[in-house]
């Protein structure tokens, strides 16, 4: 695709318009009927072109449409308004003619792992500042900066109002409450944007970021 680059603010802005388009587009079958899959790799913006290149396979270039064009403003913007490439989990499909089409991008990172997360060992992942969290078929792990990590059962979470799932479980004397809501979720610090925003309370303070979802075996 061709893509002319607008005017670029010189940080990320969670209230931009393109972003919400990138990261609330829905998933949705392909008109020409392509099997929707997905795939982690690498998006790349060059001189206006954008294309993807998936871990399992070649580059090609990604058809223009108002998906299309939101990721490549977010790429862009990941880059203070310059060409580059990031790091892209995505619901794409393999067109006839060999372009992909972008249908559901779940999370993009200027500094991320291009090919070397497995999908199969985590259900979510979530980071902000200076946490992580993560569940597995286990447990649920939060590491915070200066403090010991904690691990909490594993159970389903449920939903609750709207679209949003929680957890709530106990470690010792320690209570942790989380809600997972289907939502744009920027990380200007991390350089990181994902369809999912996370917040939680333990020991009375309380904590939020970004968070995406796993495939477990």
């Amino acid at each position: 695709m061709r893509y002319s680059r607008p005017s670029l603010p010189d940080r990320l802005a969670p209230s931009m318009p393109y972003t919400h388009i990138l990261l609330a587009v829905l998933l949705s079958p392909g008109a020409t009927g392509a099997p929707v899959q997905r795939a982690l790799g690498e998006l790349a913006l060059a001189r206006g072109d954008l294309a993807f290149a998936a871990c399992a396979g070649d580059a090609a270039a990604v058809r223009d449409t108002p998906a299309a064009r939101a990721a490549a403003d977010l790429v862009a913007r990941l880059h203070g308004g310059a060409d580059g490439s990031v790091a892209a989990d995505a619901d794409m499909v393999r067109e006839a003619d060999g372009r992909w089409r972008i249908e559901r991008l779940r999370r993009v990172e200027r500094d991320g792992p291009r090919c070397t997360e497995d999908l199969g060992e985590f259900v979510w992942r979530a980071a902000g500042g200076d946490w992580t969290l993560s569940v597995s078929r286990r447990y649920l792990t939060l590491r915070r900066a200066q403090a010991p990590a904690l691990f909490f059962r594993y159970r389903p979470f449920e939903p609750a109002d709207g679209l949003a799932w929680t957890y709530s479980g106990r470690a010792g004397t320690d209570a942790i409450h989380v809600v997972l809501r289907p939502r744009r979720c920027e990380d200007p610090m991390a350089r990181r944007a994902t369809d999912w925003a996370i917040e939680f309370t333990i020991g009375g303070l309380r904590y939020a970021g970004c968070a995406w979802a796993g495939e477990p075996r």
